[in-house]
């Protein structure tokens, strides 16, 4: 039976993690690698990432992803946090949309969204207390009934009525407090009329500085001070009255503070620190998993520690030791410049460039896609990938295109080959600038490619691993994307306004004097020029597309193109 019992979960584990939808339903490929909050729910864990929050169920071991596809309303998602109370998580995004979570279903609240409100909105941190959220905010502290779904109150702690930003809220003994931009603030929590800031008072000591995190365990307040000095962050407790400053523990900068069984925990930029009632620091945690830890929040569920960190995932310490970290399958950036699929597997090159075509310095990201698991890799030696040319019948053999670091080959996921300067040229002799766009395989597996910068604008690989150099030298600042068409002509984008540049080498690219090339301009068939074009591609019949700024334009006869004057 518990043999039968264990297949059973792992089918339900791997199911929910890996299994796809009917045709024409949308699945995502999110990267869950980063998380920034984690919340506890009833046998479930939630770690919210920048676009979609992984769900693991302590019950069963089972590993679920919730995003735009399945159910939120909106992505960019700021904070969440569960109200035990109303057993509901509340998702808060950083436009200021609410979805609230309750038993499969999501219900959304886009009232704040719909509103105007002077100035940015940034939500800083959740709290639940009974059946309301409080939202830490720059607007001050929106209050949200999650029972009735509405928006009950804006609180504003300030001196004077001056905006003043909310950075963290908390509830002890029927007293809130609110640490701001410009002190801890402090108010009974019976009053009714906290949207008047004449209604709050300043603790003393406190004004003008910035606090940012709070937590109160055992009638005693604990908050962090904020120091513009990395790394030296000051931690006090407040009682009856009375502030006291904590020496015992490490300067670090902190970013959240938990009350968790008795201790509070603090998270900060390469620790976690538990400490207890009386201030003393227990425990510190600074080293899990394959990389320096990175943690958003914590919590503790008996024995386990539940981590959101921003490198690992959704991370679990079991009994405080045995690592694991549960992440659903997806790329590890959401940084996506160009896809290319061939032979059963999707690429998909990470960098880019700005819209004056200047770099973007981004790492150098490659990432693939196949049987429903995803590969990736990056460098921060090289900078802002452009383009993936896969070598159609041979999987995993793949061609990347840089702007500034050249040509990089390869092959299972191995680089195996990477021309720069001394094969390519570079724009300044002897240095790493060489800005390659577009790439493209001929029916003989020659790798095509357009080089920016230099006197000759286009170059071959030929599939014995000789570099060839064509004679022309297109006139445009910028070569673009390239494609080759079932003529085997080569269509390149001059972005600009400087139209296309289209060469046919008669399926000779070592040898010139049979060639023939052409700068052609878009226009449509009323003569109208098309000048803002962006990208390429040839369809099913031959035909030949252009992005441009006014729609797509077609060419419905691209193989008459050094015969007739097309449009």
């Amino acid at each position: 039976m518990s043999r039968f019992l264990y297949i059973l979960v792992s089918l339900i584990y791997f199911y929910h993690v890996n299994a796809q939808g009917p045709i024409g339903s949308w699945t995502d490929h999110l990267p869950y690698h980063s998380v920034n909050i984690v919340s506890e729910g009833q046998n479930e864990i939630y770690g919210s990432t920048d676009y979609a929050i992984t769900i693991y169920n302590c019950r069963f071991n089972e590993l679920k992803k919730l995003s735009k596809v399945n159910g939120l309303s909106d992505c960019g998602i700021s904070t969440i946090a569960y109200s035990i109370d109303q057993e509901a998580l509340v998702i808060v995004y950083m436009s200021g949309n609410i979805d609230i979570y309750r038993n499969g279903s999501v219900i959304n609240i886009p009232d704040i969204s719909n509103t105007f409100l002077p100035g940015e909105l940034i939500i800083n941190k959740i709290r639940t207390y009974d059946e309301f959220a409080y939202l830490s905010t720059s607007q001050g502290i929106i209050v949200i009934n999650i029972e009735k779904k509405e928006i009950k109150d804006l609180w504003k702690p300030s001196i004077d009525g001056i905006h003043n930003e909310v950075f963290d809220f908390c509830i002890s003994n029927d007293t809130v407090f609110a640490a701001t931009g410009k002190g801890l603030f402090i108010a009974s929590g019976d009053s009714q009329g906290l949207a008047y800031y004449g209604n709050w008072d300043i603790i003393p000591g406190s004004s003008g500085s910035t606090f940012n995190c709070l937590a109160s365990i055992e009638d005693k307040l604990f908050f962090n001070k904020k120091n513009a000095v990395p790394d030296n962050d000051s931690v006090f407790c407040y009682s009856y009255g009375k502030t006291t400053y904590l020496p015992g523990l490490p300067g670090t900068t902190n970013h959240t503070f938990e009350a968790e069984q008795d201790n509070i925990i603090v998270s900060c930029s390469s620790s976690i620190f538990f400490i207890d009632a009386d201030g003393h620091l227990l425990n510190t945690i600074s080293n899990y998993g394959n990389q320096p830890p990175d943690p958003g929040n914590v919590l503790l569920k008996g024995n386990d520690i539940y981590i959101a960190d921003r490198n690992q995932g959704l991370v679990r310490l079991i009994n405080g030791n045995n690592f694991i970290n549960y992440i659903p399958e997806g790329p590890d950036s959401n940084n996506c410049y160009s896809l290319a699929a061939s032979d059963g597997k999707v690429w998909v090159a990470g960098g880019g460039i700005t819209d004056e075509y200047d770099n973007k310095e981004l790492p150098f990201m490659l990432f693939s896609f196949s049987d429903r698991q995803w590969w990736s890799t990056n460098s921060s030696d090289y900078r802002d990938a452009m383009r993936v040319e896969p070598v159609p019948g041979d999987p995993g053999h793949v061609f990347v295109s840089s702007w500034g670091y050249g040509v990089f080959e390869y092959n299972n996921r191995d680089l195996t080959n990477h021309w720069a300067e001394n094969s390519l040229g570079s724009i300044i002799p002897g240095q790493p600038l060489v800005r390659i766009y577009g790439l493209a395989i001929d029916n003989d597996k020659n790798l095509w490619i357009t080089q920016s910068g230099m006197q000759n604008n286009i170059k071959v690989l030929t599939n014995d691993n000789t570099w060839i150099s064509l004679p022309y030298n297109i006139n445009a600042p910028v070569i673009g994307d390239m494609i080759i068409s079932r003529s085997n002509h080569k269509w390149i984008l001059l972005p600009g306004g400087h139209g296309l540049f289209v060469l046919d080498d008669n399926s000779t690219p070592g040898y010139f004097d049979d060639d023939r090339y052409i700068n052609l301009e878009v226009r449509d068939q009323e003569g109208k020029s098309l000048s803002n074009i962006f990208s390429i591609a040839e369809d099913l019949d031959g035909n030949i597309w252009i992005g441009t700024d006014q729609g797509p334009a077609v060419f419905y006869y691209p193989g008459e193109v050094f015969d007739q004057d097309i449009y």
